[in-house]
């Protein structure tokens, strides 16, 4: 039977590579992450609920429940910790969108909460990253950094309610938040049902159609994490979003135009925010403007820096398997 190294503590010592672990990486942006940080020579280590979410990704090996990192805490060469756990902002048709949501903010501060008690007590400084969003800023027409104006809207509260709980974390490691736009990859996210509704000619726009979205293609953003955990200029919040300003209707007609479809239809707000919670619906049909200002003063360079490039390279890629994430601290 393979043995767990986190619970082994005979096995703790001896790896001679960095040591990641990434909380809840069974959803698209963590599988990706996970590969990309593999093929970038990383010791990864998942954490979920139960090994068995986790092991098809990494192995028996590098497979670890919350119990196991809560009871026996990080190895000591840990390099990082990545928190991407959370129940996903979008809710069933059927659910309640105020219970949907608490739950789904609950979870994201619960795991935050849960990962600085581990490194408080951990005998390491690790880099803590967390994830957030570009839904935190005010709407408008204006050009958003780093130090852009947060918003005031019960979207913009509950990012920032995320947030103050990853500022908490012990001032020994070095913080990062990084907030994510639509994520475009093929095998979920947004981006893949408007993929596919697009194949079936019924693709189009959210809202007006000439919002601005803050996007990022999901190779750029595994990059970008990378970058982060080598370069310790990058500290506080991050942009993690392309540096091409496109609209909704842009961004559809890239995808459509990739598969040899048509664009026709508009979605109004209305109709996203009755199959959507508030924060979701506000991600696809806000307007902001946000630009990836610190990754650009790092010389970071975008493999698809504009929607036509990342959209081609999405249907070149390889469609890769992941598990929806359920990835809870209790």
């Amino acid at each position: 039977m393979a043995v767990n190294p986190v619970k082994g503590l005979g096995l703790i010592a001896g790896v001679n590579r960095p040591r990641v672990f990434i909380c809840g990486g069974t959803g698209q942006i963590g599988a990706g992450l996970v590969r990309h940080l593999k093929n970038k020579n990383y010791y990864v280590h998942m954490v979920s609920r139960w090994e068995n979410w986790t092991e098809p990704l990494c192995g028996a090996h590098d497979a670890c429940t919350w119990k196991d990192l809560n009871d026996w805490g990080l190895p000591p060469d840990t390099k990082a910790v990545i928190n991407l756990a959370g129940s996903p902002w979008q809710r069933r048709y059927w659910q309640d969108d105020a219970s949907h949501t608490a739950e789904a903010l609950a979870s994201r501060m619960e795991t935050n909460h849960a990962l600085k008690r581990i490194i408080d007590r951990s005998s390491c400084a690790p880099i803590f990253i967390t994830a957030s969003s570009t839904g935190i800023y005010s709407e408008g027409n204006e050009r958003l950094d780093e130090n852009g104006a947060i918003g005031g809207s019960k979207v913009s509260e509950l990012w920032q309610a995320v947030e103050e709980t990853a500022n908490t974390v012990s001032p020994k490691s070095r913080t990062v938040i990084m907030r994510h736009g639509i994520v475009l990859g093929r095998t979920g996210g947004h981006h893949y049902r408007q993929r596919a509704w697009s194949w079936w000619g019924v693709g189009g726009p959210y809202g007006s159609g000439k919002n601005i979205m803050p996007w990022i293609g999901l190779e750029d953003l595994c990059r970008l994490y990378a970058d982060v955990l080598t370069d310790d200029q990058y500290q506080g919040p991050v942009n993690a979003v392309a540096p091409q300003k496109i609209t909704q209707k842009e961004w559809a007609s890239a995808t459509a135009y990739e598969i040899k479809s048509v664009q026709f239809l508009r979605y109004p707000k209305a109709l996203v925010n009755f199959w959507t919670t508030g924060v979701f619906s506000n991600e696809l049909t806000g307007n902001r403007w946000v630009v990836p200002q610190k990754a650009l003063d790092r010389e970071f360079v975008f493999n698809a820096p504009c929607i036509n490039v990342a959209c081609a390279h999405i249907e070149q890629s390889p469609k890769l398997h992941y598990v929806a994430d359920k990835s809870m601290p209790y």
